[in-house]
């Protein structure tokens, strides 16, 4: 029985375990991977199987280089005919099928057994029990690439439930966006000063001040009465002073 080999982690896992499927709404949609983040910079995140158009063999044969056709290995092929692209990362699962790991220096994610958190990390069904991992691509000012998530975990044949990394919790100084994808900066006391009429409204009607503040907004509390609707949570204006 052959065994394949991802990331310097032996592909290993459980039939029994189903894959998961999507993620966070919001994070869907592909990105590039930010530069010097180490998981190969440059191709497209969340991937996606580019050659799935060519039902045929002989389509899939005749894209050259560019796509691959068929993934028998060692585990039950059950979706061994399908076009799948060819290049780094990709490859085929152990139950057939195509999947893809990411290649990142930095960051290693060891064989998981069963389920559970992965640790920065997104995980391939193997052989008896155990699953392949693979890092998540970086978000930067993360407070750790253990806050990581882009995917659960799944066996060959799709690469649907990948997603843009969300990080939930960020370092010192910086927030997590609307969506996890991206580490904001706090907004610092000098920046908050903008006059009432210039306010650029960031929070929700009814919103508190502890939920501005978890939004890396400025909190105004006030005018009160407030017939002009002026936002009392608002974004900061560094180089904005307020008119006399």
């Amino acid at each position: 029985m052959r065994l394949l080999a991802a990331s310097g982690a032996l592909l290993l896992a459980s039939p029994a375990l189903a894959g998961l499927r999507g993620g966070p709404a919001e994070a869907q949609e592909a990105v590039g991977i930010p530069p010097g983040g180490g998981s190969q910079p440059g191709i497209q995140w969340p991937p996606r199987n580019t050659c799935s158009q060519y039902a045929t063999q002989s389509e899939c044969t005749q894209q050259g280089d560019a796509c691959d056709w068929g993934c028998t290995t060692a585990g039950a092929p059950f979706d061994s005919h399908r076009c799948w692209p060819r290049g780094e990362g990709w490859g085929c699962g152990y139950y057939g099928g195509g999947r893809f790991c990411a290649v990142d220096g930095d960051w290693t994610c060891a064989p998981k057994w069963g389920g559970g958190p992965s640790n920065g990390c997104y995980c391939w069904v193997g052989y008896r029990g155990g699953k392949d991992c693979c890092p998540c691509p970086p978000v930067p000012h993360c407070a750790g690439r253990e806050f990581i998530t882009c995917g659960g975990d799944a066996y060959g044949g799709s690469v649907d439930h990948l997603y843009a990394s969300v990080c939930s919790k960020c370092e010192d100084g910086f927030q997590p966006n609307e969506n996890g994808t991206d580490c904001e900066p706090i907004a610092s006391a000098g920046s908050c000063a903008v006059s009432p009429g210039l306010r650029q409204d960031c929070g929700f009607y009814n919103i508190t001040e502890a939920e501005c503040a978890d939004r890396g907004c400025c909190w105004g509390g006030g005018p009160l009465p407030n017939p002009g609707h002026v936002p009392w949570c608002y974004h900061s204006q560094p180089d904005q002073a307020s008119p006399p």
